[in-house]
């Protein structure tokens, strides 16, 4: 085994560890989750998503929901929209981090479209 295949396993194992301890702490066992994604890998992963959850774990679970419906419910009774904070604060970040690339690839489908207009819809208002 090359010592380039060993460090692409050991990376897969702590990814995979890392994604058994995500899902542990939403089953309320963490560092089960870790061993079972470190030790056993995509097995381990599932054997942590088959485990019931936690009392504890089960009491967050549902606080988390009840404090979203009493979001939900004040926002309706004030008769505003939900706000989407979540998907704005997601093109954001995504726009950072691919650092505007659309708009200066943008410029380069226009000699494409140049060799292929757009047809015109046709009157029955299927494909032309």
């Amino acid at each position: 085994m090359r010592p380039a295949d060993l460090l692409l396993l050991v990376v897969i194992e702590v990814v995979m560890g890392l994604l058994g301890w995500r899902v542990g702490i939403v089953r309320g066992r963490p560092a089960a989750g870790w061993w079972l994604g470190l030790l056993l890998g995509t097995i381990g992963v599932a054997i942590i998503i088959l485990y019931p959850r936690t009392s504890e774990a089960k009491a967050r679970a549902t606080a988390r929901r009840y404090a979203m419906q009493q979001d939900q419910e004040a926002t309706k009774a004030a008769g505003q929209p939900r706000p989407m904070v979540l998907r704005r604060e997601h093109h954001a970040t995504a726009h950072r981090a691919f650092g505007g690339l659309l708009e200066r690839g943008a410029g380069l489908l226009e000699p494409v479209r140049a060799r292929h207009p757009q047809r015109e819809p046709s009157p029955r208002g299927g494909p032309g």
